[in-house]
Parts: structure tokens; C-alpha cells; sequence
């Protein structure tokens, strides 16, 4: 039996091949092919985009981004009340600190929830750091403070606290 004649690959026009893409049925080269559950697909036929929930538009990233800023202030000024700055450590108000980082948490992260419609990735992860950031500035700002990491052990706590659960969540 006599074997065909093998054709150039359409992708690269270099290699010689017999291999043909199993979707649009294009001459593909070994090296140009991508390996597939269906068999070996083009690189114009695999789609590489990403899910879903990942994909948020730069609109509804702007509206989060400015709906989060009162939630923060809010979030600040509550802090401010609720926890004294301190530098030294005090279990008590160690444990308020992590108490609040979890409910802050948990709040901005509904939010960002709600108004980014169930998506997840890194620039809403992103997000909920600046709304976290802004909350510690928003604290800092009322007790004319700005050497948190120094005299202000407690808001360190709840912001680590929370950005961490905040950047799991949000993966």
C-alpha cells in the first residue's frame, strides 16, 4: 500500500505533515497541534479563553471599585470607635481585632459579591485590598495616626486579618 504524500502545515508552512485538525479539518504539523480529549485541534480551534466567573468587565470593576470607597470610610470609622490604637499587645483586644477582620471580611466581601455579579480573579482581589487599605487609612486619618504598623498594632491585626480571608476568597 502506498502512502500519501505528506502536505505542509498551514500554521507554520514549514513542516511537512498528515495530521489533520480534528474541528475544522486544517493540516497541522505535530508541533503546531495542541493534544486534546477529542483528539489533536489547531490553535485557532482550542479556545484558550478564560471561565466565566473570571471574566469582569473594566465598567463593573470601576462601579465596585467606587461602591467599595463608602464601605471602607464606613468600615474605617467603625474600627476607630470599636478599637483602641495601641502599641503595645493586649490579648483582649488582639482577639476584638481578628473578630472584626473576620465580619469586615465578610461584609466587603458581599459587597464586592453583590456588585460584581459572583465573579472571582485577581483584580477584584485587588479590590477588596484598596477597600481594606482605605478603611486603615480612613483609621488612621481620625486619630491623626499614620505610623500604623508602629503605634497601631490593633488595626495591623484586623487588616492582615482580613485581607488574607479576602484574598481567598476572592481566587
Amino acid at each position: 500500500m502506498k502512502e500519501e504524500p505528506a502536505e505542509i502545515c498551514y500554521n507554520c508552512k514549514k513542516n511537512e505533515t498528515n495530521l489533520r485538525c480534528q474541528k475544522c479539518d486544517e493540516l497541522i504539523c505535530y508541533k503546531c497541534s495542541i493534544s486534546t480529549p477529542v483528539g489533536y485541534r489547531c490553535t485557532k480551534c482550542v479556545s484558550f479563553n478564560k471561565l466565566p466567573m473570571y471574566k469582569i468587565s473594566n465598567i463593573k470593576l470601576i462601579i465596585t471599585l467606587l461602591c467599595m470607597m463608602p464601605i471602607s470610610v464606613l468600615s474605617g470609622i467603625i474600627s476607630t470607635i470599636l478599637i483602641p490604637s495601641m502599641s503595645y499587645y493586649n490579648l483582649i483586644s488582639m482577639i476584638v481585632c481578628l473578630v472584626y477582620g473576620l465580619v469586615i471580611s465578610q461584609i466587603i466581601f458581599y459587597a464586592i459579591n453583590k456588585i460584581a455579579d459572583n465573579k472571582r480573579g485577581k483584580k477584584l482581589q485587588c479590590i477588596s485590598l484598596i477597600a481594606i487599605s482605605m478603611s486603615l487609612i480612613t483609621r488612621a486619618y481620625i486619630t491623626n495616626d499614620f505610623n500604623i504598623i508602629i503605634n497601631d498594632i490593633n488595626a495591623l491585626i484586623y487588616a492582615v486579618t482580613a485581607n488574607l480571608i479576602l484574598w481567598e476568597k476572592f481566587k
